[in-house]
Formats: structure tokens, C-alpha cells, sequence
């Protein structure tokens, strides 16, 4: 089987697009009946994947932001030579001449257009319906992404498929970076959509009322600003990884109570690391946490309150959180997201 694989995602920066495309394509890879690969990207990669692939396909964009448009025609003259064509985010607008896929990661530019970049907000509302029109399959990461994808447009129930991502435990070297922070807990805040108002807000009350101290350590930015001339909350902006992964492993829990995720890569690799999670009961993250982690509504002031007050004072529950968490984040390999892919990609063979 020869498939093609739009790599664009895996070329620029590191985001949860880029991570998706590049494992579930090298654990594809590994199978033993993996199929051809032939990368299609706008740009020379140098990525260790491309020295895997059976062909690599480099097309220029005339007018670098109608890149999609000039993918869309490359494909196109290329699909006659594949058996499938799997694009893993903005998806083709044109039919091409094999099968094609589309991965829908989450329907934030919809749901949430506020915490969407402009572009991406047009783009799901404007042109994503013909996306959705033309594809043979649709990949979504939860059951919640596929339920909104099939609310937000015309899709074919039978041809949209779910097939959860993958957690790769991180190895963890502790290096003594963050003791003097400690106790504390995380937040992340790349995004307004990671409701950092609401986190901080609900840490100082909490602070307010207990005392004690811990601390709250936000990696990302404060874009409430309430955390300025606060001692116990403290905004890093940047980390490299691995200093990243030690700060979440020193934690006593991550704090993510975010409006809205397709997914929810954060809290499973908190679990992985025995750390453990509070997080939203919006989007996905329910469905991913499972029993594993504190779920709390966001609508409700003093929930996030109640529950880090309950993960220090309950006895037995962090010990009871981790345990779970350890157990949970298993249940989600990559391996596993790489065979259902797969099998999909078959389906369409007939």
C-alpha cells in the first residue's frame, strides 16, 4: 500500500499537530505491514522520519499564506500514484484521485472562536465543511471530538472513526532544579483556552483561606494578570523539555481546568509521571481522565478551591489518584493509535 502523508506539522514548531503526525507515523512504520510512505511538505525536512520514507515530496508555495491552496494542487497530481492520502489537520478542499483522510483534532475554532487565531476560525467555518464533504475517513481522538464534528457539519457517521492518542512516558532527571519551589503545584497557560484566570483566581482563594506554603507555578503567561504582586504564584515563560518534565514530576498536582480540549495530553503525562490531575469537565479531558483525576466545573466558583483542599487534606486520595493515574495513562499507546490508523487506511482498499 502506498500512502501519502502531508508532513507540513512536523516541520515547524513542536505543537500537539506536530507531535501526532510524527509518532503515529514512525510507529506505522514499525509495523512489520507497514505500508510505502511517500511524505508530501512545503519544505526540505530534517526529521529522522523522512530517511524512513519511501519518497519525499517537496512542493513550493508561490504566496507562502495560500500554502494549503498550493497542497492542495500538489496532491492532487500526486494522489494517482497512491492508494490513500492522509492529510492530518486542514484536510484537502479538492477530490483527489484515491482515498483521502483527514484527521480533526478538536472543534475549538468553532466552539471556542475566541480562543482561536483568526485564520483557523475562518478557515473551519468557511472552508472545513468542504473538507469534511470530500473525505473518505475522518480520524477524530475522542469520542467528544467526533460527537462535535458530527454536530458542526455534514459528516458521515460511518465514515468518521475514533482512535485515541499515545503517551510516552518521559524520562525524568531530577536534577534539583525546582526544590526550592517546593511544595507547589502546575497550571499551564500557553492559550487563553487553558483558563489560567479561573486557575489562579481559584489558587489564591484557596491560599486565602488555608494558608499554608504551597505555591502555584504557571508555565506559559498569566493572561489574567492575577497573579502580579501574589509570592505564591509564580509565571515562567519558558522551559526546555527537560526541564519541563522535571517541573511536572516535582509537582503535587497539575492544575488543568482548560475550556475545552479534543484531547488532553497534559494530565496523562502528569499520570505517567505519578503526579496527580485536576482537571475541567469540558471537552474531552472527562473521557480521557477517566476515574483517574479530580473533575471539577468550571461554571461553579470554589470548585477548583474544594478540590486542591480535598487532595491535601483527603487521606488516601493522592496516593488513590496516582495509583489510577499509573493505570490509566497505559491504556493509551501509541502503538495502538498507530494499528487503528492503519487498519483504517485498509478499510478504504475494500
Amino acid at each position: 500500500m502506498r500512502v501519502g502523508m502531508c508532513t507540513k506539522w512536523i516541520d515547524e514548531a513542536y505543537t500537539g499537530v506536530g507531535r501526532y503526525t510524527i509518532k503515529v507515523l514512525e510507529h506505522m512504520m514499525d509495523l512489520d505491514d507497514a505500508p510505502e510512505f511517500h511524505l508530501i511538505h512545503r519544505q526540505q525536512g530534517g526529521d529522522p522520519v523522512y530517511g524512513r520514507a519511501a519518497e519525499e515530496h517537496v512542493f513550493k508555495p508561490r504566496i507562502e499564506s495560500l500554502w494549503w491552496h498550493y497542497q492542495d494542487r500538489f496532491c492532487k497530481g500526486l494522489s494517482s500514484k497512491l492508494d490513500v492520502i492522509h492529510e492530518p489537520f486542514v484536510g484537502f478542499r479538492t477530490r483527489m484521485d484515491c482515498p483521502q483522510v483527514l484527521t480533526f483534532h478538536d472543534a475549538v475554532p468553532l466552539m471556542h472562536p475566541e480562543f482561536a487565531p483568526r485564520t483557523f476560525a475562518v478557515y473551519f467555518k468557511r472552508m472545513m465543511p468542504k473538507v469534511v464533504s470530500r473525505a473518505d475517513a475522518i480520524i477524530c481522538n475522542s469520542e467528544r471530538t467526533r460527537a462535535d464534528l458530527l454536530q458542526h457539519y455534514s459528516a458521515d457517521p460511518d465514515k468518521t472513526f475514533v482512535t485515541y492518542l499515545g503517551v510516552d512516558p518521559p524520562d525524568v532527571v531530577r536534577e534539583g532544579t525546582f526544590t526550592d519551589k517546593e511544595p507547589y503545584m502546575l497550571a499551564l497557560s500557553n492559550t487563553l483556552m487553558k483558563n489560567i484566570g479561573f486557575t489562579v483566581g481559584e489558587f489564591t482563594s484557596y491560599k486565602d483561606a488555608h494558608g499554608g506554603d504551597l505555591r502555584l507555578i504557571v508555565v506559559g503567561s498569566d493572561y489574567s494578570g492575577l497573579s502580579q504582586g501574589r509570592t505564591d504564584v509564580e509565571v515562567l515563560d519558558y522551559l526546555p523539555r527537560d526541564s519541563f518534565v522535571e517541573l511536572i514530576a516535582g509537582a503535587e498536582a497539575l492544575l488543568f481546568p482548560s475550556h475545552y480540549e479534543g484531547f488532553g495530553f497534559p494530565p496523562l503525562e502528569a499520570m505517567s509521571m505519578g503526579v496527580p490531575t485536576i482537571v475541567s469537565d469540558r471537552g474531552s479531558l472527562p473521557e480521557v481522565v477517566g476515574d483517574a483525576s479530580l473533575v471539577v466545573d468550571i461554571d461553579r466558583k470554589g470548585s477548583l478551591v474544594e478540590a486542591i483542599h480535598r487532595l491535601r487534606t483527603e487521606e488516601g486520595l493522592a496516593a488513590e489518584l496516582r495509583a489510577k493515574g499509573n493505570e490509566r495513562y497505559k491504556g493509551f499507546t501509541w502503538d495502538k493509535c498507530a494499528r487503528g490508523t492503519l487498519a483504517i487506511y485498509e478499510g478504504l482498499m475494500g
